[in-house]
């Protein structure tokens, strides 16, 4: 019998009664506190890790005179309208393999004054994140946002990540590690943003409970079809066999919309909603779980570095005991040197469904810079994530990690 471990929703059939209760109830316990004590930082909620980026991008713009955005590409592409919305230039710069971070800082940043950069915490570990910080410590006054929507509750050296620069983004979606269905914050050690910030939300509306009922109900379909071994083995396989089938179908569409994104030339509604408050609950319960889980899928991590580390056709991200909490883990990225079409169809054939896409290289989507960003091209085409979950299971690791060994012996 197989058991789909591609996805995790953070989420129990008891925490989704809960949930229910506190739409209904609007009885909520104070999360903002719960993540301050956390985090130790002044925390500013926001209704999503992308309005956070536009609002520290705005406060930028006007207050500190920034004109110009530097950001790799490969990146969820709600980052690159956030940056659009705020009506900042956008310079697209290219990722250094080796530490998924933007590369050649210095050449392509020629006014750091005037300049911000959005770095995403992709696959660190602690030597990438010290190399990259002796990088930016060369360029003065240069303003750096962390896009840490991937890696709350991650440390290094003990500071969390979201605190290493000037200001941190943590988003509390779906399947993130700490999730609140909607919802994220800000951090940052700059007074004057606060004041900035709550005159921005002033007139903000409350966040409609029917997207999260809408959202729970997906989160319920999800869950049957992807958590429940029965169901996946008589209705969800062959759903992901129809999906694959080719790119055009509705369901691939549905997995992948970092394909085929809409992009909009107008601000969305959803930017000038205030957080879930609601939920507070839930994103409490959830806190107290985070550094657990952490260590869960770390193990689970290091299990696949240890056992592909041998195969020369794979770039691993390198990990060590004493990169534990460097990252929050919530899948582990290889890199292939050669397309990962044909090892996707290889784990497909032997039932093993993989994602495929983790971001794309929007720099094809968009006319910002005619560079050919090589290495975000390199990351699109052949990246793909092993899951890490804190539900797979050992056994189930073992079958992807054989797999993947199978299919590099048959094509030497």
């Amino acid at each position: 019998m197989l058991h789909s471990s591609r996805i995790k929703i953070y989420k129990t059939f008891a925490t989704i009664l809960e949930t229910l209760k506190c739409l209904f109830l609007n009885s909520y316990s104070n999360f903002k506190n719960d993540l301050e004590i956390y985090l130790s930082e002044k925390v500013f909620l926001v209704p999503q890790a992308r309005v956070g980026i536009f609002y520290v991008l705005k406060y930028l713009k006007e207050e500190k005179n920034i004109n110009s955005v530097f950001i790799s590409p490969y990146t969820n592409i709600d980052v690159i309208n956030a940056i659009r919305y705020a009506n900042l230039n956008i310079e697209f710069i290219d990722i250094n393999l080796n530490t998924g971070y933007p590369t050649n800082l210095k050449e392509e940043i020629k006014k750091p004054d005037e300049s911000c950069l959005i770095i995403t915490h992709l696959y660190s570990n602690t030597n990438m994140i010290t190399e990259f910080i002796k990088e930016t410590n060369s360029i003065k006054n240069l303003e750096i946002i962390e896009d840490t929507a991937i890696c709350f509750g991650a440390k290094y050296n003990n500071i969390f990540l979201g605190k290493l620069f000037n200001y941190g983004v943590y988003s509390f979606g779906l399947v993130k590690n700490l999730t609140t269905f909607f919802g994220g914050a800000v951090v940052t050690k700059d007074a004057k943003f606060k004041s900035f910030y709550e005159n921005q939300i002033k007139n903000n509306i409350d966040f409609p409970k029917l997207i999260i009922l809408k959202k729970l109900i997906y989160t319920i379909i999800v869950k049957i079809l992807f958590e429940s071994k029965l169901i996946f083995n008589l209705l969800t396989i062959y759903l992901l066999k129809f999906a694959y089938k080719n790119e055009t179908n509705f369901l691939y569409k549905s997995f992948y919309h970092q394909k085929f994104p809409k992009i909009e030339n107008k601000i969305t509604k959803n930017y000038f909603l205030n957080f879930p408050f609601f939920l507070s609950n839930i994103g409490c319960r959830a806190l107290s779980e985070c550094d657990k889980h952490i260590n869960i899928r770390f193990e689970k991590a290091l299990y696949y570095f240890k056992s592909l580390s041998g195969i020369d056709e794979i770039l691993l991200p390198k990990l060590d005991i004493k990169d534990k909490q460097v990252n929050a883990y919530l899948e582990y990225p290889i890199i292939l040197k050669e397309s990962k079409k044909n090892l996707l169809l290889h784990l497909r054939k032997k039932k093993i469904y993989i994602r495929h896409v983790w971001y794309e290289n929007n720099n094809k989507f968009f006319n910002f810079t005619k560079k050919s960003l090589k290495n975000c091209n390199k990351l699109s085409e052949s990246l793909i994530c092993l899951p890490c979950h804190i539900d797979i299971e050992k056994d189930y690791q073992k079958r992807i990690i054989e797999e993947i060994q199978s299919y590099f012996k048959q094509i030497k």
